[in-house]
């Protein structure tokens, strides 16, 4: 009996482990993005994008829905204090930058200006914030 207790406390335990990373994987939203973007060095169009938390921290997956096309994206940093999901842009003349993600649930993860996005604020461009809410899928 004392084996049997044993061994079903390890295979729950295993069960547990295995399965979180699966769990956190869960975390699926969608947005609407009226205009094209810039993350990192990439530029996206326009469309319905899909966005991941992957079981690795600090990474989020962007794809979009049209074109199936998609981008892993380092955070540079995770922050608190937000509570409606979203995504946050900073936008110089239609220059549009991925600013912040917001997920529920979660902590936010921000990213940090571009070359490209730093000379355009240095050239006297003047900046305005986008914001698209995430939907659950």
């Amino acid at each position: 009996m004392k084996y049997q207790i044993r061994n079903f406390v390890v295979g729950a335990g295993l069960a547990a482990l295995l399965s979180s990373p699966m769990l956190m994987a869960q975390n699926v939203e969608t947005a609407e993005i009226p205009f094209g973007f810039h993350v990192g060095r990439s530029t996206l169009p326009a469309g319905t994008y899909t966005v991941e938390k992957t079981t690795m921290s600090g990474i989020l997956q962007l794809r979009n829905d049209d074109t199936k096309d998609s981008i892993m994206v380092g955070a540079g940093a995770r922050e608190t204090g937000k509570d409606d999901a979203r995504l946050t842009f900073r936008c110089y003349s239609g220059d549009c930058f991925l600013s912040a993600v917001w997920m529920p649930g979660a902590p936010g993860y921000s990213f940090p200006k571009t070359n490209r996005e730093k000379e355009l604020a240095s050239g006297g461009a003047r900046l305005a914030m986008a914001y698209v809410p995430l939907a659950t899928r």
